[in-house]
């Protein structure tokens, strides 16, 4: 899933305006946060 995730996000880059840019940016963090609190479990 991360590769496909990572081809993705290369690809909404390229097309996003920039316009577009700063909100492709919150949602990016706000999965990079849901992530990593999935993550945390794992870890300990």
């Amino acid at each position: 899933m991360c590769k496909i995730n990572i081809v993705k996000f290369h690809y909404f880059m390229k097309a996003s305006s920039k316009k577009s840019c700063k909100i492709l940016q919150v949602k990016v963090y706000q999965q990079n946060k849901i992530l990593e609190s999935a993550l945390f479990p794992v870890r300990f």
